[in-house]
């Protein structure tokens, strides 16, 4: 089924899907298995997994900033919404502030598939998201930012939980 949010992108011909590319707001975007990432991240160290989260996200809210004309801190509900239909998993903000936050994503299919594939982990390995994360956080608070992921699917947990906190 597809998401409303998906769906509205689609009406309001904000989103396309053609032979010739995939757009978003005017952004390409390419699709890939989550597996490639999750065999990916068995290569490189999860301070390049976080980076390379930090500048997918980037380049994402960059774009909105140009596109849409609007602050860094209001764009985190068009973000919220594309995240969500990213294939990652739904994120749900647990709680925010200009300090730190928490976010939960229930059905990360990153760390599903990572424990399906590597077996059930002894600590989180959503290196990738937290890096994501942490550029959102970053964007809408202006400031730095660490992040930390304190439960994960990965070791047979039932969600992933983030959190983030000014540096």
């Amino acid at each position: 089924m597809i998401s409303s949010f998906l769906s509205k992108l689609l009406t309001t011909r904000q989103a396309s899907f053609t032979e010739k590319g995939i757009e978003i707001f005017e952004l390409n975007f390419s699709m890939q298995p989550l597996a490639a990432l999750v065999e990916f991240q068995k290569e490189v160290t999860p301070k390049k997994m976080e980076r390379f989260g930090y500048l997918m996200s980037d380049s994402v809210i960059n774009h909105f900033k140009k596109r849409f004309a609007i602050e860094e801190d209001k764009i985190s509900n068009l973000w919220t919404g594309l995240f969500n239909v990213s294939g990652f998993g739904k994120l749900h903000v647990v709680s925010m502030s200009d300090k730190e936050a928490t976010f939960e994503i229930k059905d990360n299919n990153f760390a599903k598939l990572y424990q399906s594939k590597y077996g059930e982990q002894k600590e989180p390995v959503c290196y990738l998201i937290c890096g994501i994360l942490k550029n959102l956080f970053e964007k809408t608070t202006g400031k730095k930012a660490s992040c930390k992921e304190t439960i994960c699917i990965a070791e047979g947990k039932t969600s992933c939980s983030f959190e983030l906190k000014v540096t």
